[in-house]
């Protein structure tokens, strides 16, 4: 039996103390439920994890992506913070989210379209950055105003270039490290992906990386082959390792052999009477570097139009620019057309030319008659007989 209270000297009545009590657990579930409220329109700093992934750098700046998770009550609104290591790392574009930055110290907020998080959901923003020296991962990252699991996200690989130029029958090299210390070894292969079979990789194809030796670049060896061709042939390698993000070296052969040197003609065309010959001249477009032969022979066409003279030709540094002589001739034949063939001057290392040639017929076309003149007709008048 509750017994009457005397509350500050005055009397309270049972029903009176009851209700006080409702009163107050009433005050705190509101209260309970307000603060429920706020650690939902929040975060709980052990259900969430931030990770944050370099997708790919260049020569004066970098990509990085910021993902949160969340596996507790939904959260609406958020804020992430972060300190960049480098004084220089600074970002010049943030998509889905926005930003400000002090110093080394940047603050993202929620777009319009992505402040709520669900349960179990995720959301992410991008940036691109400015850096010089390094751009190391950030760290210190929080959700709205505490610490989050994840953080700065693993190392990522870095080349010392991104492109190489190695020298036919030669060699070149470029460095590959890790932004920041691996959990353990990690691996590195290196091969190429595409382009000119002559180059390829021919020491460092291989690396290992520990949480030690991280940030020491090791040397990665590039060959190009000797090839006949005058050509500078590329190729691209690849940088990668599992679970990281691949990066690309294009590596450039400079190629060692002597541009080739363009025969020319005097005419590319000639007319040649049947039965007689004519002649072109040849020479080089620049001095070689010692005595070269040129050949002159027909490539196709009529076997009454060939070479007589000139077909073996011998230049030197010094007489490269005076045209020598070719002959050619047309052999009389029973036919009436005017055939032509096409006569090619080539050399070794050298360009070719060619010359089309067209015999002139000489034979006179047999005329046939067909229209005959008939005489006209005659009256002879005789007497005595009717005509």
């Amino acid at each position: 039996m509750l017994k009457p209270k005397v509350w500050n000297n005055v009397f309270t009545p049972p029903w009176r103390a009851l209700r006080l009590l409702l009163f107050a657990l009433v005050i705190i579930s509101i209260t309970s439920g307000v603060g429920e409220l706020k650690k939902t329109q929040g975060q709980s700093s052990s259900t969430c994890n931030i990770t944050y992934q370099e997708n790919t750098f260049w020569n004066v700046g970098f990509q990085g992506q910021v993902t949160i998770m969340n596996s507790g009550p939904a959260i609406n609104g958020w804020t992430v913070t972060f300190t960049f290591p480098v004084a220089t790392q600074t970002i010049y574009e943030l998509w889905n989210g926005v930003y400000t930055q002090s110093g080394q110290n940047v603050t993202v907020t929620n777009a319009s379209y992505n402040a709520n998080i669900p349960t179990g959901g995720s959301v992410s923003f991008g940036f691109n950055a400015n850096w010089s020296g390094s751009h190391p991962a950030p760290t210190g990252l929080t959700l709205n105003g505490q610490s989050c699991g994840g953080g700065g996200g693993g190392p990522v690989i870095q080349t010392s270039v991104t492109t190489l130029n190695v020298n036919e029958g030669g060699s070149a090299q470029f460095g590959v490290r890790l932004s920041s210390a691996p959990a353990s070894n990690v691996t590195v292969n290196v091969a190429r992906l595409s382009g000119d079979t002559d180059l390829s990789v021919s020491g460092g194809a291989t690396l290992t990386f520990t949480p030690t030796n991280f940030g020491t670049f090791q040397n990665v060896t590039i060959s190009a082959a000797e090839d006949a061709d005058s050509t500078n042939g590329s190729a691209i390698f690849r940088v990668s390792s599992t679970g990281l993000a691949n990066v690309d070296v294009t590596a450039n052969e400079v190629d060692n052999d002597p541009a080739a040197i363009a025969i020319q003609t005097s005419v590319t065309t000639l007319n040649v009477n049947e039965g007689a010959s004519a002649q072109f001249g040849v020479r080089l477009a620049s001095a070689p570097t010692s005595n070269v032969t040129v050949n002159v022979a027909r490539l196709s066409g009529d076997t009454d139009l060939s070479v007589t003279a000139g077909a073996t030709l011998t230049f030197t540094p010094a007489n490269f620019g005076t045209f020598q002589n070719v002959t050619i001739s047309a052999a009389e034949d029973a036919d009436l057309t005017n055939g032509s063939a096409v006569f090619r001057a080539s050399g070794a290392g050298l360009t070719s030319a060619d010359v089309t040639a067209t015999e002139v017929d000489n034979d006179t076309p047999i005329q046939i008659l067909t229209n005959l003149v008939r005489p006209p007709l005659v009256a002879i008048e005789c007497p005595g007989t009717p005509i």
